[in-house]
C-alpha cells in the first residue's frame, strides 16, 4: 500500500483490526505514536 505523502507510514496488523491495535500490541502502538508525536512538534 502506497503512503498519501512523504514520511507518511502505514501498519497494518493481519491480527487486530482499527479498534483493537492497542489491545494487542500495545508497546508497539505507544512506542509509534510516541515517535510521531516526538516527530511532529519539533
Amino acid at each position: 500500500m502506497a503512503a498519501a505523502r512523504p514520511g507518511i507510514e502505514t501498519w497494518l496488523l493481519p491480527d487486530a483490526g482499527h479498534a483493537r491495535v492497542y489491545a494487542a500490541h500495545r508497546q508497539e502502538y505507544v512506542d509509534r505514536v510516541g515517535s510521531f508525536f516526538d516527530k511532529a512538534l519539533r
